[in-house]
This record gives structure tokens, C-alpha cells and sequence, in this order.
């Protein structure tokens, strides 16, 4: 019953068809809400809401965050704001409902994430098929990769994107369809398709991926076969797109960023060249002579070469060519967080960006290849080059996961009906019995796979839930007492992962937040790893105006100790022993006291675990083989003095007075005097 349902889904009827897709989205609602915390999570969902808040109260968002990179504040004129003022401007039509902004902010990644499976649908049945379309919708809202930028509470640009992009994609493949000059009503196509490249843009830099996937693919198809269609669909949505978008944000779209900025000029440029086919019909046709492609191409080229040297663009070409070179070997990353490589996230087989569904991904490759073979055509070279470019690029940075996301679901439900076809191509009573028994095989390993993937992220949304519910009690009471307690124009000096949560919760201002700055970075660092006076005047350099200045450390900077100070480039290191309990406390402080005097230990503290105890200490400088050579002035710097070392915790500073610390000890604020 199942097994003949799943085979005519091509030919499902459209009702149905709009509630099979409103029930997958509800489905992938669920996974991306209920399993996970219900509050904004800490970090860079911090930033929207500053600026979602400045656009309610002012109208827009503001030129700068003047809590942000204090003293001078931090530009916006370059940043991608579609996200802030689409969560605004709808929140706005739901805020008589009795709705608050934080309750709307932690369901809308939940639910549009889940909503992008819609989008994703027409582009997949674009490329692909009816039933095709629908298994790839339900294979990506369950999907790790997908969910993980996209669950309740975690407001990242990705929640929009992925709904712009598909939009975007959808339109342009269809475009490359249907378009005909001497229809005017088809021009809608690529121009809408531009359009929603341009808000694509706007939200989140990263779908420039999806530029250099749409120029990679339409210049290797102007090489290999040349498609009218396709050419001017690339050029009237380029041009209409980057029209928009620099109307939009003209200091990052600017006309040199168009045409010498690795993430956008090779589709200008491939928009350009892809002309030349076309061109050379119509000029054939006017002058009666054979002009070749490659000739036009050659001419354009040569007029680029001559612009660069008449312009005085050399520096510009230089470095786009560098560029290029560095998005291919580093990815191109701009945060740490962002660098992260696909092996350094500890991945296992059932705890990956696809889990259970990895047999299914490299069927859906084996067929789809195979496949290529027989029908080469531009929809099979665009979803190759994107399994393949953003299976690379989601190596290079783990969080690009979520664009190789849609083409692997793509590839599970191309793997899936291939192999259906394959086991229902048997004859004969006895052969079409058991390519039943094979095809109802194959559905229960599919559904299987479905239910271990949700099982999965359910679990990992658990872990996170009991991770996340104490630290963002601890820092949500600490903010309102910094918020409460402390002057509005205060400066916050804290390490730079906490920038966002004190701008948006204690609305203070920061020195240093996720967005960027290396030196300010380090700044933090050493201050965090110098002794009192050297640390003071650091501060100072920021402080010129003598505004009041509080520090904070949590108990984080105990795992965070080791990159604090490599980005100090300094000499302050902690370390850590775990002791199990022995269920009597008597013989756990014995053995506690007998491995604190073994080794010379000095300044420690000491943290409850579950069935052991863990044991932090500082004072030794590594030697090499294992060795520590003691240290006695380690522990008379800032972090050791603020953190609850037994020699911490405040004590024997001058100019920093604890006046705030949680039950837990988990956060500590301190006040300059």
C-alpha cells in the first residue's frame, strides 16, 4: 500500500499534494521546536535583537551599534539587515495578538526553517520529479545539517536564507526553461529570479556560494553546449540582481565589489561571456559572415584586460585573483567559528550533519552520476557541481553543512526511488513478488533511517536543552543585575564570545563581540592574562573618557583559559584532574589534598561532577615530555585573581571589587575602582 502510494506520488492530486507538504513542514515545526530549549539562545542572536529592537522603537536600523566596539560603535552600513527587519516588521503585525518579541524570536527559526521544505519542493520537482520533489522536502526537514542552524531559539541568518535561496534557484532553473524574449511575460522569470538573489544577498553573505555555483555551471555549459535560454537568463538575472542590491547596500555592492570581489564577479563576468553566443547569432545574421563564440569571447576579454590598465585596476584584479585562491584552500572564513572543519566536530556515524541517512546520500551519487552518463543536460550539471562544490566547501567550514544540506536530500530521494525502480523491474508472477518484498524492504529501511535521524537530533536537542537551561539562567540573572546596578554609559570589558548577550541583555557596552576585530580580540586576551597594573592600562587605551568600567568572567574562561591565552600570545595556562568519588566524602578530600601536595599545587579550585571531581589549577609552564616547571606568578594575573581559584575570586586586587556572583559561582561581575 505504502510501496504504491510512494511510486504515484507524480501523479498525487494537487490538494493532496499541499497537505502532504503542510504536514512535512508541521513535522519539521516539531523537530526544530519542541525538543529544544525555549529561550533566545546566547551568542549571535543577541545581535538581531539589538537591531530588531532599534528598528521597532526607531523606525530602522541604526548606522551604527554604539554598544558595540566601544568607544567607537560598529557600522552597519555593511551588513546584510534583511533578517532584522523581516522578524520586525512581522512581528509588528502580530504584536496586538499579545505576543512578545523574544516569544516570537525563539519560534520564527523553528518555523520558517521548517517553512524553506516548500521552496525546496518546486526547485527539486525543477530539477527532478513530483515524487522526487516531495521525498527531498521530507528528507531535508529532518536533516541534522538543516535543523542545527534552524531550531527554536537560535536566530541566524540561515532561517531566512535557505528560503530566499530556493525561491531564487527555483525561479532561475525554471527561467532557464521558459524563457522567450518574444514573450514578454516570461522576462518575469529571471527578473524575480534576480530579485530574490538580491534579498538572498541581503540576508546572509554566505549564499554568494550559490553565485560562484550558478557561474561555474553556465560557463562549463557555454563551453561544453550552449544554451540561448540559459545565457539570457544568467545575464538579465545578474544584472537585475546586483542592480537591486547595490541600490540596496551600496557600500558592500559597490561597482568595483561587482566586478573584482571574488564572491560576485564571476558571475558578472560568466554573464558577460555567456552573451556570446547569442550575440554572435544576431551578428551573423546582420552582417552575413560566420562569427564564432570563442571569437566574441576572446574580444571581451581582451577589452577587460585593456579596462584594468586603462583604469588602473591592477591591484583590484591582483586581489581578486587571491581571493579566489584563498576561498578554494581556507574557505574563506571570517571567524573562528566559522573556520571550524568538518573533522575537528567530533562526528560519529548516528551524530553527523546527515545521520542515518549517509547510504542513502552516496546511493542517490552512484545513480545520479551513472545517470550523467546517458542525460547530460544543465539541471544535471547544476545539482552535480553543487553535491560536489558544497560537499568541499562544507569540509573547509563546518557551518556550510547547511548549503550541501538540499543536495544531499536531494541525493537520498533520487537513491531511493532508483533503487525502488530497480527492485520493481523484475517479470513474472514469482519476480514481481519479490520486487514487492524488496521495494517494502527498501520503504522500512527508508522510514527506519527517517525515524533513527529524528530519534537522533531529538537526543542532541536534549543534551543541548540541559547544557543550555542553566548557563542561560545563569547569564539572563546577571545581565539584569548588570543592567540594574550598573551606570548606562558603563563599559564592560568580558571575553569576546559574551559581546552580543551583554549589548542585547545588559545593554552595556562592549570592547570586543563575535563580529569581529582582531586586535581589540587580543587586547582582551592580554588584559584577561597580564597582572593587575598591566592590565589597567589596557583598558585604559579603550577608556579615554573614564566611563565606569566592569569586568566579567563565568566559569566558561576555566575550558576557555588555553585560547584566551594563545590569542594573548602570553604564559598563562590552566590544567585540569578529574578524581573519582569514592561515595565517602572523608577519603575524596584525602585523596583531593594527597594530589594537590604531590604535585606542588598551590592555586586550584575545585568543581562537583556528576561521579568525579574535577580539579583546576595554574601556577606551571609547560616544559615539554609532559613536564611543568612551576610558576608562582601565574596566579597574580587577572583571570586566575577573578575566577574562584583559593587564591582568586577577587582576592588581593586594588582597583576590581566583586559586586555581583551567582549561588553557583558561575559568573562573576567585577567593578574598577
Amino acid at each position: 500500500m505504502i510501496v504504491e502510494y510512494i511510486s504515484n506520488l507524480n501523479n498525487i492530486k494537487r490538494k493532496h499534494l499541499y497537505l502532504l507538504l503542510a504536514l512535512i513542514v508541521a513535522l519539521g515545526f516539531l523537530i526544530r521546536y519542541n525538543p529544544f530549549l525555549h529561550r533566545l539562545t546566547l551568542g549571535d542572536t543577541y545581535y538581531q535583537f539589538s537591531i530588531i529592537k532599534s528598528i521597532l522603537q526607531n523606525g530602522g536600523a541604526p548606522d551604527r551599534l554604539t554598544l558595540a566596539s566601544f568607544p567607537e560603535g560598529k557600522s552597519l552600513s555593511n551588513a546584510p539587515l534583511l533578517l532584522p527587519y523581516f522578524i520586525a516588521y512581522t512581528y509588528k503585525l502580530l504584536q496586538p495578538l499579545g505576543t512578545s518579541l523574544t516569544g516570537y524570536m525563539i519560534v520564527f527559526p523553528a518555523f520558517f526553517g521548517a517553512l524553506a521544505a516548500v521552496p525546496l519542493y518546486f526547485l527539486s520537482r525543477e530539477l527532478f520529479d513530483t515524487k522526487t520533489a516531495v521525498l527531498t522536502s521530507l528528507i531535508y526537514v529532518v536533516l541534522p545539517a538543516s535543523i542545527e542552524r534552524t531550531f527554536a531559539g537560535f536566530v541566524e541568518k540561515e532561517s531566512l536564507a535557505a528560503i530566499t535561496v530556493f525561491i531564487w534557484l527555483y525561479l532561475f532553473i525554471r527561467s532557464t526553461r521558459e524563457l522567450d524574449l518574444s514573450k514578454r511575460k516570461t522576462l518575469i522569470l529571471p527578473v524575480l529570479s534576480g530579485l530574490f538573489m538580491a534579498l538572498s544577498l541581503y540576508t546572509w553573505r554566505g549564499v554568494s556560494y550559490f553565485i560562484l555555483l550558478i557561474a561555474i555551471t553556465v560557463l562549463i555549459q557555454a563551453v561544453t553546449k550552449p544554451d540561448e535560454k540559459l545565457s539570457q537568463t544568467t545575464a538579465i538575472m545578474a544584472f537585475t540582481g546586483f542592480t537591486i542590491i547595490h541600490f540596496i547596500s551600496p557600500k558592500t555592492f559597490s561597482i568595483e565589489n561587482i566586478f573584482f570581489s571574488f564572491r560576485y564577479a564571476p558571475l558578472t563576468y560568466v554573464s558577460i561571456l555567456a552573451l556570446a553566443q547569442p550575440l554572435s547569432k544576431r551578428i551573423e545574421n546582420t552582417v552575413n559572415k560566420k562569427i564564432r563564440p570563442l571569437h566574441l569571447i576572446g574580444l571581451f576579454l581582451g577589452i577587460f584586460v585593456l579596462l584594468i590598465f586603462a583604469l588602473n585596476l591592477q591591484k583590484e584584479a591582483i586581489g581578486l585573483v587571491k581571493s579566489l585562491s584563498n576561498q578554494l584552500t581556507t574557505g574563506g572564513s571570517e571567524t573562528a567559528v566559522e573556520a571550524q572543519r568538518a573533522t575537528e566536530q567530533g562526528y560519529t556515524f548516528s551524530r553527523n550533519p546527515f545521520s542515518f541517512m549517509i547510504p542513502f546520500v552516496l546511493i542517490g551519487a552512484y545513480y545520479y552520476f551513472k545517470e550523467g552518463k546517458k542525460n547530460l543536460n544543465f539541471n544535471w550539471l547544476f545539482v552535480a557541481a553543487w553535491l560536489i562544490t558544497s560537499a568541499f566547501a562544507a569540509y573547509l567550514q563546518a557551518r556550510l553543512f547547511f548549503i550541501l544540506a538540499p543536495a544531499a536530500s536531494m541525493m537520498v530521494a533520487y537513491g531511493f526511488f532508483n533503487l525502488l525502480k530497480s527492485a520493481s523491474s523484475k517479470s513474472g508472477a514469482e519476480g514481481k513478488e519479490k520486487s514487492m518484498a524488496i521495494a517494502n524492504i527498501l520503504v522500512v529501511l527508508l522510514l527506519l533511517s527517517v525515524y533513527g535521524t529524528i530519534s537522533s537530533e531529538v537526543g542532541f536537542a536534549g543534551e543541548l536543552k540541559e547544557y543550555h537551561s542553566e548557563r542561560t539562567e545563569h547569564w539572563e540573572n546577571a545581565m539584569e543585575a548588570l543592567k540594574e546596578n550598573s551606570p548606562e554609559d558603563s563599559v564592560v570589558i568580558a571575553w569576546w564570545d559574551y559581546g552580543y548577550v551583554i549589548q542585547g541583555l545588559g545593554e552595556r557596552a562592549t570592547i570586543a563581540d563575535p563580529g569581529g576585530g582582531t586586535e581589540r580580540r587580543k587586547d582582551i586576551a592580554k588584559i584577561l592574562t597580564s597582572n593587575e597594573d598591566d592590565a589597567l592600562e589596557i583598558i585604559e587605551k579603550y577608556n579615554k573618557d573614564d566611563k565606569p568600567v566592569y569586568v566579567i568572567v563565568s566559569f566558561e574562561e576555566f575550558m576557555l583559559a588555553n585560547t584566551i591565552n594563545f590569542r594573548a600570545d602570553d604564559g598563562m595556562y590552566f590544567y585540569k584532574n578529574t578524581i573519582e568519588k569514592s561515595g565517602s566524602r572523608e577519603v575524596d578530600e584525602r585523596a583531593i589534598d594527597d594530589f594537590l601536595e604531590v604535585n606542588n599545587i598551590e592555586s586550584y579550585a575545585i568543581e562537583n561532577i556528576g561521579n568525579h571531581w574535577r580539579i583546576w589549577f595554574t601556577g606551571f609552564v609547560p616544559a615539554g615530555n609532559d613536564e611543568l616547571l612551576p610558576d608562582p606568578d601565574m596566579k597574580n594575573k587577572l583571570l586566575p585573581k577573578m575566577l574562584p581559584f583559593n587564591t582568586g575570586a577577587g582576592a588581593g586586587l586594588d582597583r576590581f571589587k566583586p559586586v555581583y556572583n551567582d549561588d553557583s559561582n558561575y559568573i562573576f561581575i567585577y567593578q574598577m575602582v
